[in-house]
């Protein structure tokens, strides 16, 4: 398998009001959209189940993956 490395960012901003809190969060998991394995699967080729006649594939599913929330406090 390659190595698995990943850039994760996020920013947060507090808010305080009268009539409660406020907090907002927005972050992105894989910042730099960098191609992680999922799984690695072997795939066979030709009629042949023959373990030699194949290769190996690299399975991955995202690139990268934005989030956003707010929660508010009373």
């Amino acid at each position: 398998m390659p190595n698995y490395h990943r850039l994760d960012i996020g920013i947060n901003k507090h808010i305080k009001k009268r009539k409660g809190e406020v907090d907002w969060n927005f972050s992105i998991y894989n910042a730099y959209a960098h191609l992680n394995p999922y799984y690695v699967r072997y795939k066979f080729s030709g009629s042949s189940s023959s373990a030699s006649n194949g290769n190996f594939q690299i399975v991955s599913i995202f690139q990268f993956i934005p989030s956003l929330s707010w929660y508010r406090k009373f």
